[in-house]
Formats: C-alpha cells, sequence, structure tokens
C-alpha cells in the first residue's frame, strides 16, 4: 500500500472536528513522501491546511484560539510553551508590552520559530528550563514577569503592584519558589531572620577536673571553658602547685 493511500485510510476513521499534524502521519512512510501525500491531498481538498503541519478535514466546524492552535503546533515538536513573560508583565501593570500588535508570543522550552495564522504572527521565544519550571500558576508568572523586567526597573512597589491579587496560598509559594530565581530577585520574598541578642552576664562552668598534662609539666586550671596552657613549662614549674586549695608550696613531683 502507498502512502497516499495509508493517510487516506488514517483520515478516514478520524471524526470530523479532529485536528491532526504532520508528525501524525510519519509511520506511514518516509518524510519526503509524506509531505508529497499532504500536498497532493490539501490540492485535491480532501484535507484542509490551517497552518504548515497542522490541518483538519474538509467541514469542520471545530474553531481554534491562538492559543491551542500554538500548543497543537508547539506539541507536534515536542515542545512546550507557556504564556510570555513580556505579556504578563503587561497585564499585571508593572511594565509595557513589547509585542506588537499583529504578533502573538509564547515562551517555549525548544528553538525559536515563527509561523503565520492570518494576519497573525505567531512566535516562540526560546526559555530557559529553570524559568519554563516556573509554569502557569499565579505564582509563577509573577516570578517571571519579575524577573523579565529586569534587577534595574523591580523595586519594592513594583513587587507590592505585582502580588496586588495574589491569594494567601500563592504568596506562601512565592516564598517557596525562592530556589528558582535570581538572588536578586529572591530577596523580596525571604523573610529577614530576626536574631535577638541578650546582653547579660555569661554563665561560668566550673569543671575543677581540668587536667593538662605537657612534658615535664602538669597544669590544672579552675574556672570556665578548658583552653590550652599560654605558659612554658619552665614558668609552670615556678607557679604555686595547689591540689587541696592549700596556700603552702608543693613540690612538683619532679623536684623529689
Amino acid at each position: 500500500m502507498s502512502t497516499s493511500a495509508r493517510i487516506r485510510a488514517f483520515i478516514k476513521k478520524l471524526d470530523r472536528d479532529t485536528i491532526f499534524t504532520t508528525r501524525d502521519l510519519l509511520t506511514f512512510g518516509r518524510r519526503s513522501a509524506v509531505d508529497n501525500a499532504v500536498y497532493n491531498l490539501v490540492n485535491r481538498g480532501e484535507i484542509v491546511r490551517i497552518v504548515p503541519g497542522v490541518f483538519s478535514l474538509p467541514g469542520s466546524k471545530r474553531k481554534l484560539s491562538l492559543k491551542e492552535l500554538a500548543i497543537i503546533k508547539a506539541k507536534s515538536f515536542g515542545r512546550r510553551i507557556v504564556k510570555h513573560a513580556s505579556e504578563i508583565a503587561s497585564d499585571l501593570g508593572i511594565a509595557s508590552s513589547e509585542i506588537p500588535d499583529d504578533e502573538v508570543w509564547f515562551a517555549t522550552s525548544g528553538s525559536k520559530s515563527a509561523f503565520k495564522f492570518g494576519l497573525i504572527t505567531i512566535r516562540f521565544k526560546p526559555t530557559c528550563q529553570r524559568k519554563m519550571k516556573l509554569g502557569e500558576t499565579r505564582a509563577g508568572q509573577v516570578v517571571r514577569a519579575l524577573n523579565y523586567v529586569g534587577r534595574r526597573k523591580v523595586t519594592h512597589k513594583t513587587v507590592a503592584i505585582a502580588t496586588a491579587d495574589l491569594s494567601r496560598r500563592a504568596r506562601r509559594r512565592l516564598q517557596s519558589l525562592a530556589s528558582m530565581m535570581p538572588a536578586w530577585l529572591s530577596e523580596f520574598f525571604l523573610d529577614p531572620i530576626e536574631t535577638s541578642f541578650q546582653h547579660s552576664e555569661p554563665s561560668v562552668v566550673r569543671e575543677d577536673s581540668i587536667l593538662y598534662i605537657v612534658p615535664n609539666c602538669r597544669l590544672r586550671l579552675r574556672g570556665a571553658a578548658p583552653r590550652a596552657p599560654s605558659i612554658s613549662c619552665r614558668e609552670d614549674r615556678e607557679r604555686t602547685w595547689l591540689p587541696d586549695h592549700r596556700t603552702r608550696r608543693q613540690p612538683f613531683p619532679s623536684e623529689g
């Protein structure tokens, strides 16, 4: 069976409103054969090309939004897309959108690409995986928008505007996302560490049994935490040995 015949058999099993892509047809032959078959089917009116690589059946009443179309297109290339940070920043009121009126931008995990849908150009803008992981949650969108505005323009007032409509749960989510923010941005959401200092007299732990043994001398210390002897052995020999809190001088063992 030829590639065209296999594709026709596949199309006959589809529902009228099904949307399919070229990638869905690659199991029926080589890429060049599939492209030729699709080209002929479009010219004969057996399928309808919505945008390059995306097709529907004649008489389909399904209306696709730009976002739905972009998702289908991205999925056919194994990509993921999310709302672009420029659009989010504009919606939050913290920056003006840089997107032209005749274009729609999406952040993507893949390389940049563009295609036209009528008079509108849909563009996929490459974004790093760290930002893509923030996803489409309200907290994630705020982080991506503030990061897009940039360190020089983001102030406490900017952050307050961006987070004004967030729920308490979303605000807590912002703090949990601190590890995924650049350091300058995470400082706006981390709670300051409060440290209290008490100016009280230090407590003294007395340990009467502390005994340091060094060559040819012994030194018993009374008082707080132990510390290394700071005097030489020769000087130590001249100190008074006080084994039982008595004041009279006791000879060292080496003195006989």
